[in-house]
């Protein structure tokens, strides 16, 4: 090997070790009277491959001729790496947590209503709320609380003065009203009526709460000047613009059944309240068990119309 050969060899063999792997010299300066056999071209051996990243640039000029690098893409840095994997998971978590929320069972149901609801003239335990909480064990293993806070004769006034303390003292993951049919019976308007349930339904969706609405339908021996149409009116319209789920009846065809009622010919008597959970289950399962979806539409069943 001729000494300019083995010049073009020392010089490749610093570029290689500045990170800049050289495939082929070639000498622009070939000439015939030196024969060209010394200047033709030198390969850096041993033909190691070598990856250099590189940001800029894409010829390193030798002495007498040129490097071409192999290049390739630098490799996402571990750090950067796991800080984008953390932004990434970061920004999944609200809609991973609106999901469980939608799809978590509640811990406290409260229940506010008026003597459909408070196991009017009979024992507590035979009540359709106390039956609810039994059926609920069966369906799931961590039933909710219930709380039921149902007295004969309450009206929506009434509640509104006793809501906001059962909010705060109970923080219920979802308030049932069973109300409105005193208030018909009494000659309460119709405006008044939707004020007072639409206000009902604010107070617990501001403390967080799904809200459904459970209504009754006033007896023709005690309709006066239309006020079954307007109770029936005012639940639909509250529902629709609150976008809560409504039965519009929760005793359905009890009423309709004089074995089924007291004396009174309105409420039902304890062989009937296995039928008024049975209504009221298909409005109030999907909030319950955890498998609603925010809060359900309006809906009906068939034991209501």
């Amino acid at each position: 090997m001729s000494r300019a050969a083995a010049d073009h060899w020392s010089a490749a063999r610093r570029m290689t070790g500045q990170g800049w792997p050289v495939r082929a010299i070639r000498s622009p300066h070939r000439n015939a009277r030196e024969g060209g056999s010394d200047h033709t071209e030198v390969e850096a051996a041993p033909r190691r491959r070598m990856t250099v990243y590189r940001t800029s640039g894409t010829r390193r000029n030798l002495k007498n001729g040129y490097a071409a690098p192999i290049t390739k893409d630098p490799p996402m840095r571990p750090k950067f790496a796991a800080l984008l994997c953390f932004a990434l998971f970061s920004a999944s978590l609200p809609a991973l947590a609106a999901n469980r929320a939608a799809d978590a069972s509640p811990d406290t149901v409260l229940i506010v209503g008026d003597s459909l609801s408070s196991a009017h003239r009979m024992e507590a335990t035979q009540g359709w709320v106390s039956l609810l909480q039994a059926r609920l064990a069966t369906e799931t293993e961590t039933p909710p609380a219930i709380v039921n806070a149902s007295r004969g004769g309450k009206t929506l006034t009434d509640a509104l003065g006793e809501l906001p303390g059962l909010l705060e003292q109970h923080h219920p993951d979802v308030v049932v009203l069973e109300l409105g049919g005193n208030d018909a019976i009494l000659g309460v308007k119709r405006d008044a009526i939707e004020r007072d349930l639409s206000r009902l339904i604010e107070l617990s969706r501001a403390q967080g709460a799904k809200v459904a609405i459970l209504g009754f339908v006033v007896p023709p021996a005690f309709d006066k000047d239309g006020s079954a149409n307007l109770l029936r009116e005012a639940y639909a319209t509250v529902a629709k613009s609150a976008d809560i789920a409504l039965l519009p009846s929760l005793l359905g065809d009890i009423s309709a059944t004089p074995a089924l009622l007291q004396d009174d010919g309105i409420h039902p008597n304890a062989a009937a309240q296995p039928r008024v959970l049975d209504n009221a289950w298909p409005t109030l399962r999907p909030l319950l068990l955890g498998d609603a979806t925010g809060n359900a539409t309006v809906r009906t069943s068939g034991a209501s119309k």
